[in-house]
């Protein structure tokens, strides 16, 4: 599984980063805003692309919106402490299949676990 991991907090990245290698998993890429999400996307095409909501430049919703656009297949999970059912309506609109809260390494595990099973 290759993960590609947009978050603008370089601790939240390196948590996932050892969670997902952890798991025998493979960092495609990483990105601390939107548009870097975006032309990450492109050129690593991976498996599985983890986008925080609230990021500079480019928020997450937007990026996940140009990410489904030119990758219709791309599988998206948003990453978020706030998990509104506003956020969530409109994050499911554009594509995203999964929600992670970043409460607790825990959590993000779990759910990245989740994750894996559905696409493997």
């Amino acid at each position: 599984m290759r993960v590609l991991i947009a978050d603008d907090q370089n601790s939240i990245r390196n948590v996932i980063k050892m969670i997902v290698t952890d798991m025998g998993g493979e960092i495609a890429g990483e990105a601390c805003n939107g548009q870097e999400a975006v032309d990450r996307y492109s050129e690593v095409e991976p498996d599985l692309v983890l986008l925080d909501i609230n990021m500079p430049k480019m928020d997450g919703v937007e990026a996940l919106r140009k990410i489904k656009e030119l990758y219709p297949d791309a599988c998206a999970a948003m990453l978020t402490s706030q998990n509104t059912n506003e956020m969530v309506r409109a994050c499911i609109g554009y594509g995203a299949s999964h929600f992670i809260l970043k409460t607790n390494p825990e959590t993000i595990q779990l759910e990245l676990e989740k994750i894996w099973k559905e696409l493997n």
